[in-house]
């Protein structure tokens, strides 16, 4: 065996071992990137060349060594398709119109190899044989033919495979990627170092041996390391991967919510509250129908809907069954995705059966309250005019009494008749008054812009007899314009004033009236110097029917502040009132600003 064989020898070993290993690894992984299949490929392709070097180095005729010439010129076309190949899935590329193109060529090139008999390929009367002398006495003989332009194309198109692998070195570099160019950038060093060799041995330049077997060894290792940084990379980022996927797994199983992805009519991902949404095994829901778990209405119903849903969220409330056949009302919100590449829709499932149930049931309370609330607002109207015939019954006769017998009876009696004529009154007055509380509180409100200072105005002419008869003193500067009921803001004007006179002690009632723009509302203040009131009622007399003060020193139902309170209320203001006895007393209440357009009307 010619010396010279055993180093071709080891690179043929390591380029087998290497291919094996990731051959092993292709079926151990199972994955669907086939990078670690196309470098085994081309790992084995290399060894074959290698191989065929070492039987054409132990050549002792023209026929043997234009047999392996013919052999490694036949390797080196299926180096070209695997290693473009390998390439394209090391690098994850999408269009493959250069490796089809080289497959293409060198698929043919290498049937042509075997059958020319034209003299393109080879010129078998032209021996080519060649005498290397090396140190020590070694020398080696080259038995070989010489070769036709065809070889030479081939040899070509060897190395533009090359130069398209540095091509895609440099767009990797470009792409900030240079750990995966340099391998690439080294790769095309070896083959170019080697092919100029041979080529220049090949053409008779000088005399040395063909090294281009070492320089696919140096490929075989240098690729074979970058594959293995490669696979550590992929074996943390699946490990990165894994654990983030249980955690979103846990996340999702953890939710409130139901959760799944459907894909054609079958469930491939859906967590654990979806399961008990319908009442079942997470295991039986994967494999569930989605259809089946839908009347053929809501079957309909939804897939309507998803026509007009894209990858925005779409929603909709559908009527399922559980696996226990029970009734169950849904919200929806789903869109549609790519799962696996193929199209699905991914979203959440909200239970809102005990939801739709209690709206159900306010509804009819709502139904059954506003009848209520209607018979009502009946009762009290026809109560109210029913007691005041009898009413006016009991107090004509009465007055009847007082007239024709009160010089015949008693004091005591006429007392009696007395106290009978106020009760009578009173209750004319609270019957009067409380029908006119209902039917203001449940009238209507009818916002429009309102010139409070002529409401103000019309309330002054109208309480003018009181007015006068007290001496009272009225003042106010400039009043707005506001969003409000006319004749609610007439009743408000006219029973705080009413209340700001008669409330009075001695002197003379003084009665100013006070407006103040805040951020969103108007303030109105009405201050008076009457006779206060303790801070422990001012909540107390807002309430409907409550008095602090005797019917015999002031008089009056009761009816008038509720009224004032309920009517602001109604407006989506506030009353409140700032007081001490003695004191005097300061009623404000609020309305608020609905129409920023309305400007300040000032009256004198």
């Amino acid at each position: 065996m010619n010396p010279l064989s055993v180093p071709a020898i080891c690179i043929t070993a390591v380029s087998f071992y290497v291919g094996f290993y990731h051959l092993f690894l292709y079926g151990r992984r199972q994955s669907k990137n086939r990078v670690d299949l196309t470098f085994a490929i081309s790992c084995f392709t290399m060894a074959l060349y290698d191989l065929f070097s070492v039987m054409s180095y132990n050549s002792s005729s023209i026929e043997q060594g234009f047999f392996w010439q013919k052999a490694q010129i036949s390797t080196l076309s299926l180096i070209g398709i695997a290693f473009s190949w390998f390439i394209d899935d090391y690098l994850n590329v999408k269009s493959h119109k250069v490796r089809n193109i080289f497959t293409a060529y060198f698929s043919i090139a290498t049937i042509f190899i075997f059958f020319d008999r034209t003299g393109l390929s080879w010129r078998i009367n032209h021996p080519n044989i060649k005498h290397i002398q090396f140190p020590f006495s070694l020398q080696m003989t080259y038995y070989e033919v010489e070769t036709g332009p065809f070889i030479t194309s081939l040899s070509v198109m060897g190395l533009l495979v090359f130069v398209y692998v540095f091509f895609r070195g440099v767009q990797e570099c470009r792409a900030g990627r240079k750990d995966r160019a340099i391998p690439l950038f080294l790769t095309t060093f070896f083959f170019c170092a080697g092919y100029f060799n041979d080529s220049l041995v090949l053409f008779n330049v000088y005399s040395f041996i063909y090294i281009i077997e070492f320089g696919y060894m140096g490929i075989v290792l240098l690729m074979a390391d970058s594959l293995l940084k490669t696979v550590v990379e992929s074996a943390d980022l699946k490990e990165k991967f894994e654990e983030s996927e249980k955690k979103y797994r846990d996340l999702v199983d953890q939710s409130l919510v139901g959760i799944f992805i459907v894909q054609g009519d079958q469930f491939v991902f859906s967590n654990k509250r979806l399961a008990e949404i319908f009442e079942c095994n997470l295991q039986d829901l994967d494999n569930q129908i989605f259809t089946s778990l839908l009347s053929p209405d809501q079957i309909a119903l939804l897939f309507g809907k998803m026509e007009k849903w894209n990858e925005e969220v779409g929603r909709t409330e559908l009527t399922a069954r559980t696996k226990n056949n029970k009734e169950i009302k849904l919200e929806v919100l789903a869109s549609r995705i790519l799962y696996n590449g193929s199209p699905a829709i991914q979203g959440s499932v909200l239970d809102i059966t005990v939801k739709k149930e209690a709206e159900e049931k306010l509804r009819e309370t709502a139904i059954a309250l506003e009848r209520s609330n209607i018979e009502l607002k009946q009762f009290v109207s026809v109560t109210s005019h029913e007691l005041q015939e009898p009413l006016r019954s009991v107090a004509s006769f009465i007055q009847l009494l007082k007239q024709k017998y009160y010089e015949k009876l008693d004091s005591d009696a006429n007392l009696y008749i007395e106290y009978a004529v106020r009760g009578v009154n009173r209750l004319h007055d609270l019957i009067n008054d409380f029908l006119m509380y209902s039917r203001i509180t449940n009238q209507a409100i009818r916002m429009e812009p309102v010139d409070s200072a002529s409401v103000l105005d019309s309330v002054i002419y109208e309480l003018e007899p009181l007015i006068h008869k007290s001496k009272a003193k009225i003042t106010y500067n400039s009043l707005p314009i506001v969003r409000a009921d006319k004749e609610a803001l007439t009743h408000v004007f006219r029973y705080l004033i009413d209340n700001a006179i008669k409330y009075q002690k001695s002197e003379q009632p003084l009665i100013d009236i006070d407006t103040e723009r805040l951020d969103k509302e108007w303030q109105f203040s009405i201050q008076d110097n009457g006779i206060g009131i303790d801070s422990q009622h001012f909540n107390r007399i807002f309430e409907i029917f409550k008095r602090l003060h005797r019917r015999d020193q002031y008089s009056g139902t009761g009816i008038g502040l509720a009224l004032c309170k309920k009517l602001i209320e109604l407006h989506g203001g506030r009353i409140w009132v700032e007081s001490a006895e003695d004191k005097g007393s300061c009623f404000n209440f609020t309305i608020p600003v609905q129409d920023e357009s309305i400007e300040l009307w000032t009256t004198q």
